[in-house]
This record gives C-alpha cells, sequence and structure tokens, in this order.
C-alpha cells in the first residue's frame, strides 16, 4: 500500500487528535527483486530503506514464520503483540527486555539456543543458516559486507524490512506507517490499530496537559563512561524519542547538540532548568553508569529532575526508533507533570 494512501486511512480511521502537520509519505522506492510477477496473492506491499540500494520493494504473499530480528526496537515489538514463536534468530540483541517481557524473551532463547543470538552482527551466512523468510535489522546491515543486499535475500525468498521510524524519517508519520505495515504483514490489524488509537490518544492528552507549562528535558549518555572532562553526550530532537517529546510539547534544553560531547561547562550552565532527564542505556551503558556519571558533578547532582527524582531510562530502542515502550514514556511524563 501506497504510503500516502496508508497515512489517510489512520487518519480517518483512528486519529483523535489535530492530524500530524505535513510529510505524510511513503512512496515505493525503486525494484528490491521481490516484486517480480508472482501467482501468489500479495498480502502486503512495503517499501523500505536498505544501505545497499535504497528504497526497495517488498512483496509479501505469506504471513511470515522464520524471523531473524536484528534490532531491539523490532524485538520488543514482537514481544508486545505476542509474535515471539517466529523468531529464529536474533543479532543487536544488546538491550535487556522490559519485565513484562522477560518470561517470553527466555523462552525464545531456550528455543532457538544461544548460538543463534549475537550481542552485535551476525554475518550474512550465519544468517542464511537461520533460512529466513524475514529479516528485519537497521538500514545499515542490508549491504554486502554485512547482513547481505535484499537482492540476495529475495532470491532466496526472504523479505528485509528496516523500520522506517529507524531510518532518516524519525518521526510519528513513520512510526504509523511501521504499524500499519506490522498489522498488514502478520494479519494483525486489530491489534495494530488498537495500539495506534492508544498512542495518538496518549500524544493528545499529554500535548494538553503540557499545554499551560514549561517542562525542560535532557537526554543524557554516558557512553559507558563515567568521565565527564571530555563532555557530555545529549541527544537532540533529531532521535525518535526526542521527536514524541517536542511535539507534546516538551522542551530539549539540548535540542541540536549533534554528534559528540558539549563541554561540561556549557550543560552545568542549564542544569538548573532541567525538570526531566533520561538516561540512555544500551549494551555496555546501564542505569548506574549514567547516573554515577552524571551526579559525580554537584552541579548536575543538583539539578531539578535529581533533586525531584523527574529521571528515567530510555533503552536505546526507543530512543533511535518506534519502540511500544513509547506508550509507558508518555505515562510517565504524565505522572509527573499533570
Amino acid at each position: 500500500m501506497d504510503k500516502n494512501q496508508t497515512i489517510v486511512i489512520i487518519v480517518a480511521a483512528i486519529m483523535v487528535v489535530a492530524a500530524f502537520a505535513g510529510g505524510f509519505f511513503i512512496g515505493k522506492g525503486q525494484n528490491g527483486g521481490s516484486d517480480e510477477p508472482t501467482d501468489k496473492e500479495v498480502i502486503a506491499t512495503i517499501s523500505t530503506y536498505t544501505a545497499g540500494s535504497g528504497y526497495v520493494i517488498q512483496n509479501f504473499t505469506e504471513i511470515p514464520d522464520r524471523v531473524a530480528c536484528g534490532c531491539s526496537t523490532f524485538l520488543n515489538i514482537m514481544l508486545y503483540f505476542g509474535l515471539e514463536d517466529k523468531i529464529v534468530g536474533l543479532f543487536y540483541d544488546e538491550e535487556e527486555v522490559a519485565p513484562e517481557y522477560k518470561a517470553a524473551y527466555d523462552k525464545v532463547i531456550k528455543r532457538i539456543g544461544e548460538d543463534h543470538r549475537f550481542v552485535g552482527n551476525a554475518d550474512c551466512a550465519t544468517v542464511t543458516d537461520w533460512e529466513p523468510d524475514l529479516i528485519v535489522g537497521w538500514a545499515s546491515g542490508f549491504k554486502e559486507g554485512s547482513i547481505g543486499e535484499a537482492s540476495y535475500w529475495n532470491k532466496l525468498g526472504c523479505n528485509v524490512w528496516a523500520l522506517e521510524s529507524m531510518c532518516g524519517a524519525m518521526d510519528i508519520e513513520s512510526m504509523i506507517y511501521d504499524y500499519v505495515n506490522l498489522g498488514h504483514i502478520f494479519g494483525i490489524e486489530e491489534k495494530t490499530d488498537l495500539f495506534l488509537k492508544s498512542f495518538i490518544n496518549k500524544l493528545g492528552d499529554v500535548k494538553g496537559k503540557l499545554s499551560d507549562s514549561t517542562v525542560n528535558v535532557a537526554m543524557y549518555d554516558s557512553l559507558g563512561s563515567t568521565d565527564l572532562s571530555k563532555g557530555l553526550w545529549m541527544y537532540g530532537n533529531d532521535t525518535f524519542a526526542g521527536v514524541i517529546l517536542n511535539y507534546v510539547g516538551v522542551n530539549n534544553l539540548f535540542d541540536g547538540a549533534g554528534y559528540g560531547g558539549i563541554p561540561l561547562a556549557e550543560v552545568i550552565d542549564k542544569a538548573d532548568q532541567i525538570d526531566l532527564l533520561y538516561f540512555v542505556c544500551y549494551g555496555g551503558c546501564d542505569h548506574d553508569t549514567n547516573y554515577a556519571a552524571w551526579t559525580s558533578d554537584p552541579n548536575l547532582a543538583a539539578c531539578p529532575a535529581i533533586v525531584n527524582k523527574n529521571y528515567a531510562d530510555i533503552w536505546l530502542s526507543l530512543a533511535y526508533g518506534g519502540d511500544p515502550a513509547v506508550l509507558k514514556m508518555l505515562d510517565d511524563i504524565e505522572d509527573m507533570f499533570s
């Protein structure tokens, strides 16, 4: 389905807050080899970005049954929607799963075995041995020398997918598109529609409740080190989490920070304005390290977010993609500031 058509349908069916301005684009991209003529009925067609070939078309003629999952965002999506029995292998499995997913995740690992789980990347030959019919991962991996080109996988009867909300357009519209595609691909449209209704309702609720407030946020990534001398890595609104926070009216004090460290003195200068603080966590960078690094400076330790305990963790899967944990993040903001 064309992205414009998809968004129009979703907006008409479930949008209960004002339509998001602009950018409702999901083009079909270029031929990825999966749109060759077939006698089978096509149940879903998506356009997905790959590092090797740009946007490619992927046609689905059956519901995938053997999924190689190469990013924590999609792993959490599969666990959230009860699709974990379809997982045949994991790579870039570098985050702890939420407590409510732990039992299901443990069953996956027991079933597939530790040899089918990689904290980092897996190579093309290894994933080929898993015989997947769908690979979902970072767009940067779909190229020669990594997981492989889309064309390679399509010839094996396997589709590839990089979530749009994890590509260049980390925005609300792209998250909607991802979940609509998820519903079509796996035949769970009712579940994904209900999720999107809850998400859009929650966005409107939180935005409304913060409309008369000024809430300043900082998102901090210690990179696994407590050394502040080289600056602090602060996340801006060019991340998915940043887009969500900006939409509901939370002001990112370090928007436009870009990649790299901000001098400690510049962060200290705004510390007394930080009402909400997020610690970005992933493999090798946990809450304890982030908290210890931040509070090692007395000025940062005295910021309102720390004093009032208005701080929380967000995993990289939400910082850079449409993880279902976005609902909890919005709930927490509502509890803290409404």
